[in-house]
């Protein structure tokens, strides 16, 4: 009998061991890149205890250099980050009329093939700018969200019971200009549906000129030497993402993956200012279930 429990006991260990292993994917491909970026010079850290599991949220804000009335929409977006903390990641996507460039002073090109994409697929410069999107909630009817009811949509979406948690780890070598950033997801619930991973790069500080119709803001009509922030630049997955689910397969709560990518950063860009952004989605509706953001340089 003694022998009987002691390998029932050596079997529950194995079995908790096991499922709470992390899951190492391969590397996935990349708009433009293929094969997949070697990843091999990325080695896998080691992550930290995840803490209590929060919802996070994505605000997407589409905006435009020649937009008057996204300078006021830009500052909502960072009232309401400085409100919500960490919690509250904006992404900044130049897309549509607005955001076209060439003629002076406004020769700045902001655009992305992905934040074209989101746009067209979306419609949301087709309603016009400022309007944007909160982790993409409503699809296909009220997922356009203008700034005036931003706050509300946040509010709604940091109250929803998290069905994932995710953590984000970054490594950076500046002489190589090497990027490697890993994402780790946990499943808090059971889940057997297809979800995909998007993975993109941020940058802030940049200065440029942008129309603005608000003088408490600064110049009208053009604020020669604006500060554009959290304005997407590149991806480290496809436009749409990569998946890392499928209805095909149960993944149990606790089932924890890890996925790796690297980057080898343009020299246009600054790494001080710029972070990495990770969401995950369901594709049957788009909306996002969990988001985390880390700098591309730690403190």
């Amino acid at each position: 009998m003694r022998a009987l429990h002691s390998y029932i006991l050596i079997l529950l260990v194995f079995i908790l061991t096991w499922t709470s292993c992390d899951v190492i994917e391969e590397p996935y491909l990349r708009d433009g890149v293929t094969p997949p970026p070697d990843t091999s010079a990325c080695p896998v850290p080691v992550f930290p205890d995840p803490g209590p599991a929060l919802q996070y949220v994505l605000l997407e804000d589409y905006t435009g250099h020649k937009c008057p009335n996204c300078p006021e929409a830009a500052k909502l977006a960072h009232d309401l980050q400085a409100q919500w903390g960490s919690r509250l990641i904006v992404l900044t996507i130049h897309a549509g009329w607005f955001a076209t460039f060439g003629s002076a002073p406004y020769t700045t090109d902001y655009t992305t093939p992905a934040g074209d994409a989101w746009d067209q697929t979306f419609g949301i410069s087709n309603v016009g700018n400022p309007n944007g999107m909160v982790n993409r909630t409503g699809y296909a009817q009220t997922h356009i969200v203008g700034p005036a009811n931003w706050a509300g949509r946040i509010q709604d979406e940091m109250q929803q019971t998290p069905k994932l948690s995710m953590q984000l780890i970054t490594d950076y070598t500046d002489s190589e200009r090497k990027l490697c950033a890993h994402v780790r997801t946990t499943w808090l619930s059971d889940m057997q549906e297809a979800l995909n991973l998007v993975v993109v790069m941020t940058e802030d500080s940049l200065v440029s000129p942008q129309k603005n119709n608000n003088p408490q803001i600064g110049p009208v009509p053009d604020i020669l030497e604006y500060t554009h922030m959290h304005v997407l630049r590149h991806t480290l997955t496809t436009t749409w993402g990569n998946s890392i689910s499928s209805p095909d397969s149960l993944l149990v709560a606790g089932t924890r993956k890890i996925h790796t990518f690297r980057y080898d950063l343009p020299e246009a860009n600054m790494p001080k200012q710029c972070h990495i952004v990770a969401f995950v989605y369901q594709t049957s509706n788009y909306r996002i279930l969990q988001v985390v953001e880390a700098p591309v340089v730690q403190p």
